[in-house]
């Protein structure tokens, strides 16, 4: 479901390259790492709460905490 809204919702900036398990690899281009970075997240999120609902999304550890 992610990977779909993913692709669907790709800006122009941003390819996605690669999905892997829970991880997905993005080619951007360079200035737009924060806009990329923000909009992955939020597509997770959403995707996540929609699945789960609000308080077992609210549970569910951050994309931000496993970013390296």
């Amino acid at each position: 479901m992610i990977l779909i809204r993913l692709s669907e919702e790709e800006p122009p900036y941003a390819r996605l390259l690669l999905p892997v398990h829970d991880e997905v690899i993005f080619e951007v281009e360079k200035g737009y790492e924060k806009e990329a970075s923000c909009w992955v997240s939020r597509v997770m999120t959403e995707a996540v709460t929609e699945v789960l609902g609000e308080e077992l999304a609210r549970a569910a550890p951050s994309a931000e905490s496993s970013t390296t």
